[in-house]
């Protein structure tokens, strides 16, 4: 469920602008760097305060992976 509130919110979003997601999910963690990777979206800093884990991110052009066949555009 949270990286579909990170999908929607990053959707609406024109490139260059940055995103604060705050989520206490555990897994997340490890999901939201790995997505970064897959859609090119940048992960400008990340601050732990308890339970919770804030990421700036910076939206970015949509990448496509050359060497991958699924289209990771609407990621």
């Amino acid at each position: 469920m949270v990286m579909i509130e990170l999908n929607k919110s990053i959707n609406t979003m024109e490139v260059g602008e940055i995103l604060e997601f705050l989520t206490d999910d555990r897994v997340s963690r490890m999901d939201i760097p790995a997505w970064s990777n897959r859609t090119g979206h940048e992960i400008l800093g990340v601050t732990e305060d308890g339970n919770t884990a804030s990421y700036l991110i910076r939206k970015r052009e949509r990448i496509r992976h050359p060497d991958r066949q699924r289209d990771f555009s609407r990621y």
